[in-house]
């Protein structure tokens, strides 16, 4: 669960432990989807304005 500190805000949230190049299913995410690199990681983009709740998925 995130919530924006200072207003409405655009930020980077950096993901790890991931599979490596593996593609995720992204909610609450600016994109829809996402793919780790080969060590596992990634970085996604959410829009704060109230509180949100970002789920990360294994696509199926």
């Amino acid at each position: 669960m995130l919530r924006p500190g200072a207003g409405p805000t655009r930020t980077a949230l950096r993901l790890s432990r991931l599979r490596p190049s593996a593609t995720y299913a992204l909610r609450g995410a600016i994109a829809d989807e996402v793919t780790a690199d080969h060590d596992g990681r990634a970085i996604i983009e959410v829009d704060l304005s109230a509180r949100l709740e970002v789920q990360v998925r294994p696509h199926v």
